[in-house]
């Protein structure tokens, strides 16, 4: 995988789309969208399997949108993040599975997911945002994503309540994904903050943040002429988006946080002034 990130970073680099000394964000930028497309298919094959396609999906949409927004803990490799971030999803589909076979009535059931919901809650509502200790955030930037937090929390539960009161045929398998969405968000952000280690931040959010916009008048200062390089120029484009933005984020989908490069503020001011 990083094999090939490097030889599509390289060919970028040997036609002049982007200067060689920044080879290395089109190279993590590519490799997290292979990394990122080849754990989606196996999410999407567990969830086939398990004949939970609905929950898992609606489990991955919830899950992202908070997770995006609220931080949480971090795994200290690629590996152990997507074997975690695996066995939670499958952990998640076998606890939904279950708690549709279990006969007791459906005030019980909506009785428990209030309880989760509630705790989850409390603890995002709390201590949420936990991002990326590598990177210095404004408060503004903590404000909004605390924002973003709230309206993705209440989208969660307006859904929830809808789905109850539908009584449709997945609703109870549905609810509960959410609900489990909200609960290990929840765990994650608590543990990150219980775990917190002071350290210096390497770099200002609003010193590495890159536009669409930036980077496409970056690649097209290099005055492409070939269609072919053209479209290239807009994949590299993409990558350059990818590969910057994912180590900078506060945190991703998942368990990791990747090292912010050495080169990515140099990069920001370039395309700039460009």
């Amino acid at each position: 995988m990083t094999k090939f990130s490097n030889k599509i970073a390289g060919f970028f680099g040997k036609n002049g789309i982007v200067d060689k000394k920044y080879e290395n964000l089109c190279a993590i930028g590519c490799e997290t969208i292979i990394s990122e497309v080849i754990s989606a298919v196996v999410l999407l094959a567990l969830a086939l399997a398990c004949n939970m396609l609905i929950e898992g999906l609606v489990f991955f949409a919830a899950y992202a949108v908070i997770r995006s927004t609220a931080g949480g803990w971090h795994a200290k490799t690629k590996v152990r993040c997507n074997l975690l971030y695996t066995a939670t999803f499958a952990a998640v589909l076998t606890v939904v599975k279950a708690a549709q076979y279990v006969n007791i009535e459906n005030a019980y059931h909506i009785f428990v997911q209030a309880a989760i919901c509630l705790w989850s809650v409390l603890i995002l509502t709390s201590f949420a945002p936990a991002l990326n200790k590598k990177v210095e955030f404004s408060d503004e930037y903590l404000k909004k994503s605390y924002r973003k937090m709230l309206f993705g929390i209440f989208a969660i539960i307006a859904v929830m309540i809808v789905m109850a009161i539908s009584g449709s045929a997945v609703w109870l398998g549905v609810n509960y994904a959410l609900s489990f969405a909200l609960l290990i968000n929840a765990v994650s952000v608590r543990i990150a903050k219980k775990s917190a280690k002071t350290s210096t931040a390497v770099v200002k959010k609003d010193d590495v943040k890159l536009t669409f916009k930036d980077v496409m008048s970056y690649i097209k200062g290099k005055k492409l002429d070939k269609a072919g390089l053209v479209c290239a120029g807009y994949m590299c484009c993409f990558l350059l988006l990818i590969g910057g933005g994912v180590t900078t984020m506060g945190c991703r989908w998942k368990y990791y946080e990747p090292e912010i490069p050495a080169n990515l503020a140099d990069f920001t001011r370039e395309i700039r002034n460009a």
